[in-house]
């Protein structure tokens, strides 16, 4: 049986996005590939790098190169390192890439109890390999359907926009008055 799946359409995904993720544990990938994932019945590792990717340095994945699915866990993340995370891997960010249409899979929790932490690529010191610290997890082999909970699908108005670029667009401070 299939899990619940919903669409939105979102002008910003920071405000209107993420309170939705905060709490929870989903895989993002192009909205183009949920049919295949729901043929399969199963979100497929990419240990060959036969699948497309849809975040960048697939190749160089810490939990690809484990058998993993890479999943976001925003379970327990702090304030602080949730902004970190953002500023280097939003779960938005591939919308460009994915013609503004991301699909995100939100695992249960018992399948959730089952994910390998970002903690063991600094364990094990695999700094050679990519992994987003506080929030990347992996689930070991395929997730299979079962294990989502629900589905939603998000289409961006405008496109995303990483928050350096917002960053980047803000107006300056004002300037010092000088005599």
């Amino acid at each position: 049986m299939q899990p619940p799946r919903s669409q939105i359409r979102l002008a910003n995904a920071e405000e209107e996005l993420l309170p939705r993720l905060i709490g929870r544990v989903f895989h993002v990938t192009c909205g183009v590939n949920l049919a295949g994932i729901l043929q399969r019945s199963a979100v497929l590792t990419n240990d060959d790098g036969s699948l497309t990717t849809t975040f960048g340095s697939s190749a160089n994945s810490f939990f690809r190169n484990r058998s993993c699915v890479p999943v976001f866990d925003y379970r327990s993340v702090s304030d602080s390192d949730l902004k970190e995370s953002l500023m280097n891997c939003s779960p938005w960010q591939p919308a460009d890439r994915c013609a503004s249409h991301l699909a995100f899979l939100f695992l249960s929790t018992e399948a959730s109890s089952k994910l390998r932490p970002w903690m063991e690529w600094k364990t094990t010191k695999s700094f050679s390999e990519m992994v987003v610290p506080y929030v990347e997890a992996g689930y070991p082999g395929p997730i299979p359907i079962e294990a989502i909970e629900e589905i939603v699908e998000v289409e961006f108005e405008n496109g995303p926009e990483h928050p350096f670029l917002t960053a980047l667009r803000a107006p300056p401070p004002p300037r010092p008055q000088g005599h």
